[in-house]
């Protein structure tokens, strides 16, 4: 009986039923209802058993298949066991040091385990299926940077359009000011077209330090104010207000003043960076941000 196989094997590598359902990847319920003959286990179970126990197939399921088995399913059961007991041959007579729990393969080579945390808690996983996970991230980077490049043109273009259309009917319907001819209006609008598209594309790419740079300036909009003395009595308690008001109304202003030196800082450095960082979203897609805007 199979059951009874499993049970005995188990009991000969000194495994419990948890140990031998962790390195299975399945519970313990499992282990006792396939020992009790409840349930056969699956065909890609049984190899990793076999594995495990350092055994073939053969002698682990015996001559005869399970008895539970469907007739018509006999045939298809032998043809999968037989291959796997091609693709089985030899058996790694190494001990089991641990079963990735992402592949469910066993790991013969300690250097090839790696125990990490994730969502679930810790777990086991080997070096080739965290390769995998590598290349998979590093794949979906990529395609996130053709992403953002674009959309960098795509964005930016519509709105450096819509200022070039705004402008030059701007410039057809008012009155140039003395001095001023409508050529120098459209050298203004063209102008200004450039860091009009420039600036939201350095930040729909997200490789470079405009952000960074608008926010340093940003920060010096928080300043910490002073404590207030006062008098407990009327001339006090509108000194304390009118003193916190002033404080409030001054924050205001140096956010409202800093911010707008922040935009203005990012408008203008977005000229210089812009070609760069198209640079490096085509040479070094891996470097972008993999956020989604």
């Amino acid at each position: 009986m199979l059951g009874t196989k499993i049970k005995q094997l188990r009991s000969e590598h000194n495994l419990t039923q948890r140990e031998l359902a962790d390195l299975l990847y399945v519970s313990p319920q499992a282990v006792s209802r396939w020992e009790n003959g409840d349930v056969e286990p699956s065909v890609t179970t049984l190899r990793s058993m076999a594995q495990i126990f350092n055994v073939t197939l053969d002698e682990l399921l015996g001559a005869d298949l399970p008895e539970h088995i469907p007739e018509e399913k006999v045939e298809v059961v032998k043809e999968e066991i037989e291959e796997i007991k091609e693709e089985s041959k030899p058996i790694n007579t190494a001990p089991v040091l641990a079963v990735c729990e992402i592949c469910n393969q066993p790991i013969y080579n300690p250097k090839k385990i790696i125990r990490r945390k994730d969502a679930y808690g810790r777990s086991v996983v080997c070096t080739d299926c965290v390769a995998k996970e590598k290349q998979a991230r590093l794949k979906a980077h990529i395609l996130e940077s053709k992403r953002r490049r674009t959309k960098a043109f795509i964005v930016p273009g519509i709105i450096a359009g819509l200022w070039l259309l705004l402008g030059s009917i701007s410039a057809f319907s008012s009155e140039m000011p003395a001095g001023y001819t409508r050529f120098d209006m459209f050298a203004s609008i063209l102008v200004m077209a450039i860091p009009i598209f420039t600036f939201p594309a350095c930040l729909i790419l997200k490789n470079n330090f405009i952000r960074e740079a608008m926010a340093t300036v940003f920060t010096f909009a928080f300043v910490k104010f002073p404590g207030i003395i006062f008098t407990l009595d009327i001339g006090g308690i509108i000194f304390l207000i009118t003193v916190k008001l002033f404080f409030f109304v001054l924050g205001i202003f140096l956010m409202i003043f800093f911010g707008g030196l922040a935009l203005a800082v990012g408008i203008g450095l977005s000229v210089f960076v812009y070609p760069f960082a198209l640079y490096n979203n085509y040479k070094n897609p891996e470097k972008t941000e993999l956020n989604i805007i």
